[in-house]
């Protein structure tokens, strides 16, 4: 019996030391494979605010009436936050390294309505519409490999504010977030 629980726990001690998720002295990739990180001062891998967008597309037909449809998420501000001016350094892993991420990573300011954040992309006012894609509201930032399997994204320029950041050919319901504070407050 005891031969066997000492065989038990030197097989797990095994297991969990093969099971190590990262080489010594990699950089620390993101768990999971499409979701967004920050690297925080010491280099580790901190999972951004991740939200379900909700689509707002109530619209009224009274003369005069004007109305901005686009994607919401409650709350006004994100616990994740940075200073302006200080290097905001973004990483996801599994993005196949044979396609332009620029292509396929959005980061968009958000807008504040009352309670919530929100992103429109539609503009509707009696019978015109105009609108504008992710891409066309995206943010600059530059893109370099990060570690094995990820890459790191920094937003170039950035202003205070409430943003979203998400890959848009996925067919994914999550975005992810993060806050921009001025560098007196």
């Amino acid at each position: 019996m005891k031969k066997s629980l000492a065989a038990i726990f030197l097989a797990a001690l095994v297991f969990s030391a093969s099971a190590a998720p990262q080489k010594a002295g990699a950089p620390e990739e993101p768990k999971y494979a499409l979701s967004f990180n920050y690297l925080n001062s010491a280099n580790k891998a901190v999972p951004l605010e991740k939200q379900v967008p909700l689509l707002d597309a109530k619209v009224s037909f009274l003369p005069g009436w004007k109305k901005e449809i686009g994607y919401e998420y409650p709350g006004v501000a994100s616990p994740i936050r940075f200073k302006q001016g200080e290097p905001i350094r973004l990483v996801v892993r599994g993005i196949e390294r044979d396609i332009d991420p620029t292509n396929l990573i959005s980061i968009i300011k958000l807008k504040i309505k009352k309670d919530r954040r929100f992103n429109p992309f539609v503009t509707a006012s009696g019978m015109h519409v105009t609108g504008q894609q992710p891409s066309q509201q995206s943010i600059a930032y530059t893109v370099k490999e990060y570690g094995e399997s990820s890459l790191e994204i920094n937003p170039t320029n950035i202003s205070p504010g409430e943003y979203v950041v998400y890959i848009s050919n996925y067919s994914m319901d999550q975005r992810f977030f993060f806050g921009v504070d001025s560098a007196s407050e």
